[in-house]
């Protein structure tokens, strides 16, 4: 009589047991887990469960959910008015355009909840220098005085207190670069001869901001591979003859913004003919020409060719195979080549400036006029006008970079400004302005540097 009763004593008990977890599974019931503090996950409805071999209970659930799910139950929420290139998904993310070098845009958000009486801290704070929280609104300058927020990605943590529970949102801020970068337009050359060491040159990307850009090359040869991200020219060895499909893309070395692949073909024979390149300098003295790649070329090798001017001297333009006034330039090898770089000036026409101060000037037509600044390694920012003063000035402007590359601008009455800015960091060398004035006029000169 007792195992009688023992045996529906065990029965009545699995039953009970296993009862609530059926009906739980079937009816689509929540799982709610709750800690010794209080906070509490409360999941979708259960779909089935599983006891592993290890003990360990496993439920799956019916749909995906995210441990933001707390209770109090908070999220970030946009404010009215705020900076139109940041959105904010819930319950934790915000994405933000990086503004323009020194342009004062701030992005906010706020912590809501459907809980009354919730009191919000920043127990950590995202280190970011000039982020503030202050009761529910998060505040961030994102433009900065002298440059912009990095390009990446940023956490702030906030906790809702109400009565004796506590949750935690984790929110990432996520800044991206407002630029394009625009893909190649051409590689060459598009032959060459195999188990040669070939320079592949990729031209014509460029970015929206204008920043500097670096190339990475798909060569269409299995064996080998693509190449990392470097310069523009690259070498290559085929191994074998044949039409190879050659692809190239650039990439904003600052912002590590991609552009989308350009691609061609190239021959590759047993033998190509190469070319020469000639270079010199006019007046002997004045600077030097660097080449890149390196010769003999072969046919349709595009080549840069740079200026590099001497102290006091300023590049002019170019000639008998090169041509214009645009620093650094290119030649291309479809044929032997010869390029001769002018300078103008002498060691004693260029002035040298002080950082931080602004100055007008008068300008005589027919005359040049020329100022260098000296920038040390450490520096963020750099930013030089130059500003008309008078409606009858016209002035052509040659820019200097410490590298051998020039920009050109013009001054045409008052009010027209040309200027360059450099910064994230600012290379250190010398900075050059070539002003040559074809009707008389004045204007002002502000040249900026931080930090000092």
């Amino acid at each position: 009589m007792k195992k009688h009763i023992s045996l529906w004593l065990l029965m009545f008990l699995t039953i009970s047991l296993a009862l609530p977890v059926y009906l739980m599974a079937q009816t689509g019931m929540k799982l709610t887990l709750e800690s010794s503090t209080g906070d509490r996950i409360i999941t979708p409805g259960i779909k089935s469960f599983s006891m592993g071999t290890d003990n360990n209970l496993v439920i799956y659930l019916d749909q995906p959910f995210n441990f933001q799910a707390l209770n109090p139950d908070i999220w970030v929420d946009s404010m009215p008015g705020s900076y139109s290139g940041c959105t904010v998904s819930s319950p934790a993310s915000v994405n933000a355009t990086q503004p323009a070098s020194g342009t004062n845009l701030v992005i906010t958000f706020k912590i809501s909840s459907l809980t009354s009486g919730i009191t919000y801290t920043m127990p950590v704070s995202p280190e970011l220098g000039v982020a503030s929280f202050d009761g529910r609104i998060f505040s961030w300058n994102i433009g900065g005085t002298t440059q912009p927020a990095a390009v990446g990605s940023y956490l702030a943590v906030f906790e809702g207190t109400s009565g004796n529970y506590k949750s935690q949102l984790v929110v990432m801020i996520k800044i991206t670069s407002p630029e394009t970068v625009y893909p190649p337009t051409a590689i060459s050359p598009l032959s060459g001869a195999i188990n040669q060491t070939i320079y592949f040159t990729a031209s014509g990307a460029y970015t929206t901001l204008q920043h500097a850009v670096e190339y990475s090359f798909d060569w269409g040869d299995s064996s080998s591979g693509g190449s990392g991200w470097s310069t523009s020219s690259q070498a290559h060895t085929y191994n074998s003859t044949g039409t190879y499909t050659i692809k190239a893309k650039a990439r904003c070395v600052s912002d590590q913004v991609e552009s989308a692949l350009y691609s061609t073909t190239v021959t590759i024979s047993e033998f190509v003919e190469t070319y020469t390149l000639t270079t010199s300098v006019s007046p002997s003295g004045a600077g030097s020409i660097t080449v890149s790649p390196a010769g003999p070329y072969n046919p349709g090798t595009v080549v840069t060719v740079n200026a590099m001017t001497n102290q006091g001297y300023f590049f002019s333009s170019w000639g008998v195979d090169a041509y214009g006034s645009v620093n650094p330039t290119t030649v291309t090898m479809n044929g032997n080549k010869n390029v001769i770089a002018y300078f103008s000036g002498g060691v004693s026409t260029c002035t040298a400036i002080t950082w931080g101060n602004q100055w007008g000037i008068t300008l005589q037509k027919d005359t040049e006029t020329c100022y260098v600044g000296t920038v040390p390694s450490g520096k963020t920012y750099l930013s030089w006008s130059l500003y008309g003063t008078s409606q009858e000035l016209l002035a052509d402007v040659i820019w200097t970079f410490p590298d051998g590359s020039t920009r050109t601008g013009n001054l045409m009455g008052d009010n027209v400004n040309t200027s360059i800015t450099v910064y994230d960091p600012v290379p250190p060398g010398e900075y050059k302005v070539k002003i040559t004035c074809t009707q008389s006029g004045s204007l002002l000169i502000r040249p900026i540097l931080s930090p000092m």
